[in-house]
């Protein structure tokens, strides 16, 4: 029987989504492969997200839904606050569960004061998993797509830097996945020293390489543009939609694809179907699950991911993993991957005849640099992204 230095607890905020089940699937896996027991604890789940999680939760232990009058639902539109006060009061009433089983406690996410609070001052060694950071996500989503700015979104973009600065002091360590988002941590110019002691910056997960690999090489794809995310301004959906519009005038045999869900999925629906032109030749899907992602990756020649904040995204690993050609944007832990001319290329303007001559210049581009890009990028992340790699890390990182 285990021991309680062999149980872990880990704790997810917010709504779980498609892209947030696969973070569950995957530390659940990495501490299973180290001999933890796991206990996961979420807040709500998206109604078709709870299915992946039902088939594929071989790996996880106990599963505690902490909004057990709303555990599932469409869409997530609380208030922060009320979202806090929410996980502090249902976090106490399984305190003494949760600690009793448990002395290292995964918060997955900077936004989780309450989970930090129970924990810290139960005197449990508690680990910060951030992904990304989510004050830089707010001041993109301030700016809506026409570039006009939402002073509420404004202003809390700041009260959530407040938050996640007090969590770098109230955490034992901060795992954040590349060496180049240490630059985005809150007030990182002014606690170097704190942080040089505290966070880990090679926390990366992996790729699951018996899903994510090369079916159909690159040569035998059709010329088809893909996008898979958010629906949301800070991924320049919308330009990324008004720049189909002009490549589907000028390159007959293009193709596109969108998969993703968000606040402005009306809005990209409206803008594919208001033009014949672009209608016939684009694909809208809203949730996949997440075994099906490698499919269509695999048929996808070109992902094109523009973001104006991020961490280290999943989707561009996977993609990478399918063998796709990618061209993003260089911000958060992209840098860390995407080597230009190498393993992809990056977009500097987000105006969409800027986008769609990029997108034709790749399209264009000849079948041997096609063929090297979609290899190179293939190995790259087998090798520094496979679970045998990532499973070493994470050991080291929990002390193993």
């Amino acid at each position: 029987m285990s021991g309680i230095g062999d149980q872990v607890v880990v704790i997810f905020d917010g709504t779980i989504s498609r892209n947030r089940v696969s973070h569950i699937l995957k530390i659940s896996k990495i501490l299973s492969g180290l001999e933890k027991k796991i206990t996961v604890s979420i807040s709500r789940i998206d109604k078709k997200a709870i299915m992946d999680i039902i088939e594929n939760k071989s790996d996880i232990g106990d599963i505690f839904v902490l909004d057990t009058k709303h555990p599932l639902v469409k869409n997530d539109k609380s208030f922060l606050v009320k979202e806090l006060i929410l996980q502090l009061v249902q976090l106490l009433r399984l305190r003494r569960k949760l600690c009793a089983s448990a002395n290292k406690f995964i918060v997955m996410g900077t936004l989780n004061l309450s989970a930090l609070a129970v924990f810290c001052f139960c005197s449990k060694n508690v680990y910060v998993f951030a992904g990304g950071f989510a004050y830089m996500s707010d001041i993109s989503r301030s700016l809506n797509y026409r570039g006009s700015r939402n002073i509420i979104n404004f202003v809390k973009s700041y009260i959530i830097y407040l938050i996640e600065l007090i969590i770098i002091f109230l955490a034992n360590y901060l795992i954040i996945e590349s060496k180049y988002i240490r630059k985005y941590v809150p007030f990182s110019h002014k606690i170097r020293g704190i942080l040089k002691r505290k966070v880990i910056d090679y926390g990366s997960l992996f790729v699951d390489a018996d899903l994510f690999k090369i079916w159909v090489p690159i040569d035998e794809r059709e010329d088809v543009v893909g996008y898979i995310g958010s629906l949301e301004p800070y991924r320049a959906i919308v330009q990324l939609v008004l720049s189909f519009k002009i490549i589907a005038r000028v390159r007959s045999n293009a193709k596109f694809l969108i998969i993703g869900s968000g606040s402005l999925y009306d809005k990209v629906y409206k803008l594919i179907n208001d033009d014949p032109e672009l209608k016939f030749k684009t694909t809208l899907l809203g949730y996949v699950p997440y075994k099906d992602i490698p499919n269509y990756l695999n048929r996808i020649k070109v992902l094109v991911f523009l973001t104006e904040s991020e961490g280290l995204p999943n989707t561009i690993l996977e993609a990478l993993a399918c063998g796709c050609v990618v061209l993003t944007t260089p911000v958060g832990g992209i840098p860390d991957v995407i080597k230009e001319d190498v393993r992809g290329f990056y977009v500097t303007s987000l105006h969409p005849k800027d986008i769609a001559m990029r997108i034709i210049q790749v399209l264009d581009m000849p079948k041997d640099t096609f063929r090297s890009i979609s290899l190179q990028s293939h190995t790259f992340v087998k090798e520094y992204y496979s679970f045998e790699y990532t499973l070493k890390k994470w050991g080291h990182i929990l002390g193993e």
